[in-house]
């Protein structure tokens, strides 16, 4: 499941809905930055699965720094590539706990006001036949 542009907008139990993949990032709802993504593998496919890219990350021992075997993690790890973005892990740890702070429900409840504006407000003013035919931003946010 591909939950990257509605991730953070609401709660989900991925085992609760039994995805065998899950897929998400940090950018959009979950307030942080680009290029750090998740992903969930279903446990029972963990070891059914052979990745054909892997990074350094994904050895079982990554600071063994053994270039002459590939010997993959027995977890969930074996899915990691390349070096993880340092930098934006601490900024979207940040982010993550801004949303603690405020609540998980704030963004869910942010974008609902929105839509309802412009469902509401802007888009009657939009479609009707007038002299304004660009929503009027103010009203967006």
């Amino acid at each position: 499941m591909d939950d990257y542009q509605d991730c953070g907008t609401r709660p989900i139990d991925v085992r609760a809905i039994g995805v065998d993949f899950y897929v998400t990032g940090t950018l959009k709802y979950l307030l942080g930055p680009p290029r750090l993504a998740f992903l969930y593998v279903r446990k029972e496919l963990q070891d059914t699965l052979i990745p054909t890219m892997t990074g350094w990350f994904a050895q079982r021992q990554p600071f063994a720094f053994d270039v002459k075997h590939l010997d993959r993690a027995p977890t969930a790890r074996k899915f990691e590539g390349g070096s993880p973005p340092i930098p934006n892990i601490y900024a979207a740890k940040r982010s993550l706990a801004l949303i603690e702070d405020v609540g998980r429900d704030a963004p869910s409840q942010l974008m609902s006001r929105r839509l309802r504006n412009i469902f509401c407000k802007v888009l009657p003013r939009w479609i009707s036949p007038s002299k304004h035919r660009q929503p009027p931003l103010d009203l967006l946010w």
